[in-house]
């Protein structure tokens, strides 16, 4: 459910719902980044630069690799439209649960959508077989990866990427990796590896961590060539000024950062303490800004009785009739109020 429809269809503001289906850093954008939009705004005269010249420069310096591997556009969705428009694959196939985001996406292409699900374990965690995710390469003419996976949380180990890295580039086949929680996470990206490749794309957005969802702007990264496809097919191709202002300050506030984390970390204490003791509740602990909570019984219309309480959910259903929610960490008032009606409904 869209927060604007249903916000409208219940002639609320914006602020009057809860809407946990938004990932979006907790914090909100950082305070630098807003002044530098209020500062750019004495430029809107101005076309913005096509080049991005000045971000590209920096992110470029920062992962250590060429300008002509690194595209913008607006968002990573957008890339990922483009992408698909200059590669045309026949079969996809996608690490499964998979996201209302990529169903979103996928939904208008005549593409064979094939599931590669993964595998839950004790102590509570899901894991990806690399094994046979490589295997899987013969009959799909791409992957597409979120790292860490945008539902699970769950983060491919260093090795295994390479593994499967080199696996597409024997078999011609394009890995798309999408970092867009990678910044919550204690782990590098593959940037550098992945731009002296020919067929891997790694996406990374500003909408998520930096929370600039709002003036959407995302980055391609990978080698020249695939870049130049990806360039000559953008929809729509630029953004404007004062997001390339917010994106760079946003990228050097360190502080901002820090206080993120902090942030992330200390609700998730406060979270997992709340419900650790709820009965037919387990909780998977993710290394970016969510958990997520399986429901082990079957509970009819469990996103009606949320919203009854104006909150919207991330609802996903398992084979076995388990019903799991993504749970973005937001402030703590909004957390607490998260835990108070899960418990209500869980007791009903």
């Amino acid at each position: 459910m869209d927060i604007h429809d249903y916000a409208e269809s219940k002639r609320l503001s914006l602020r009057q719902v809860l809407d946990f289906t938004s990932s979006v850093n907790p914090l909100g954008p950082s305070n630098k980044a807003k002044n530098a939009i209020r500062k750019s705004i004495k430029f809107l005269e101005f076309p913005p630069d096509k080049k991005i010249r000045y971000l590209k420069r920096y992110i470029c310096k920062q992962e250590r690799i060429e300008e002509g591997c690194i595209v913008f556009g607006q968002g990573s969705s957008s890339l990922l439209h483009s992408l698909l428009k200059a590669t045309e694959p026949k079969t996809i196939l996608l690490v499964s649960p998979v996201s209302k985001r990529y169903r979103d996406i996928l939904h208008n292409y005549r593409i064979d959508i094939q599931l590669f699900p993964v595998e839950e374990k004790y102590p509570p965690q899901f894991s990806i077989d690399i094994t046979g995710l490589i295997d899987r390469l013969k009959t799909v003419d791409m992957i597409i990866l979120p790292n860490p996976h945008d539902v699970t949380g769950t983060i491919m180990p260093a090795e295994n990427l390479g593994s499967l890295i080199e696996a597409t580039e024997k078999t011609g086949k394009i890995l798309v990796i999408d970092e867009r929680y990678m910044d919550f996470a204690p782990y590098k990206s593959f940037v550098k590896l992945v731009t002296e490749s020919q067929n891997t794309l790694i996406l990374r957005t500003f909408s998520i961590f930096h929370a600039l969802k709002g003036l959407p702007l995302g980055y391609g990264a990978g080698s020249p060539a695939l870049m130049k496809k990806l360039s000559d097919n953008l929809i729509p191709t630029q953004g404007n000024a004062l997001v390339y202002a917010a994106a760079i300050v946003s990228l050097k506030d360190k502080g901002h950062k820090t206080r993120t984390i902090k942030l992330v970390k200390e609700e998730k204490k406060y979270f997992i303490e709340k419900l650790k003791q709820v009965d037919g509740l387990q909780i998977f602990d993710t290394s970016c800004n969510f958990l997520l909570l399986k429901i082990e019984r079957q509970i009819p219309d469990l996103a009606s009785l949320f919203i009854k309480y104006h909150i919207i959910i991330d609802e996903y259903s398992s084979e076995s009739a388990n019903t799991y929610l993504k749970v973005p960490l937001k402030r703590h008032k909004f957390n607490a109020q998260f835990i108070k009606t899960l418990k209500n409904i869980l007791k009903t």
